[in-house]
Parts: C-alpha cells; structure tokens; sequence
C-alpha cells in the first residue's frame, strides 16, 4: 500500500525529464518500467495474499 501511495506522490515527474541526456533517459526508463510492472502486478499479488489468508483461517477453524 505504501509503494501505491509513493507512486501517486511522486506523480511520475520523470517524464518530464530532458531525454536527451543519457543518463536521465536511463533512469526514467527504469522508473517507468518499475511503476508499469507494479501497478500491473500488484492486483494479483494481492488476490493471492487474500486468498492464503482465507485458506489458512479456515484451515485453523477445522
């Protein structure tokens, strides 16, 4: 959840950047890459986490 919070704050202001200069084209390549990945992995991530903490509570239960 905080990782979700940073990336709204941070409002992805690399991409406002000057691209022209390598080292900035590399950094807000990663950047863009780790916000993309994040954002699209984390629902399921966190699917799966729901779905262990139902299993092991009804596995306690029994």
């Amino acid at each position: 959840m905080s990782i979700f919070i940073c990336l709204a704050t941070m409002g992805s202001e690399y991409l406002n950047w000057d691209f022209n200069d390598p080292e900035l084209a590399a950094a807000g390549t990663l950047l863009h890459a780790f916000e993309f990945l994040f954002v699209r992995i984390a629902p399921f991530a966190f699917i799966v986490s729901v779905i262990g903490v139902v299993l092991t509570y009804t596995k306690d239960k029994k």
